[in-house]
């Protein structure tokens, strides 16, 4: 039996590494932001990615700082919404009321002094 009875064979330019990402194929996009701030970038390729006609199998990521840094802004909101509750559990204790405790907190943003 021989090779040319079961295929055919040709040569052709293709990439010479398929690189995966959660068991799918990835391109990646390096760029090199300038002064640009990673925020203001982010928000800019999801514009351009939201107006590329992308097919329903496709997804665009972050990875690196970028991910980093969303990762950090939801773990802040945490925090930041478990410290309001911790200070009101504190507060309400203190105080033996439901009600002191939240005008004090809504008082606390009129305290930060302006520039």
């Amino acid at each position: 039996m021989r090779l040319t009875n079961l295929a055919t064979l040709s040569e052709a330019l293709g990439p010479t590494q398929i690189d995966h990402f959660n068991r799918r194929r990835k391109i990646t996009v390096v760029a090199n932001l300038d002064g640009i701030p990673l925020d203001g970038a982010v928000t800019r390729i999801k514009e351009i990615i939201a107006g590329l006609d992308l097919p329903a199998s496709y997804k665009a990521e972050f990875t690196g700082q970028a991910k980093n840094m969303a990762q950090a802004l939801a773990n802040f909101l945490i925090a930041f919404l478990l410290s309001l509750l911790f200070m009101y559990m504190i507060l309400a204790a203190q105080f033996e009321s439901f009600t002191h405790p939240i005008t004090i907190l809504l008082a606390l943003p009129l305290c930060i002094p302006l520039p």
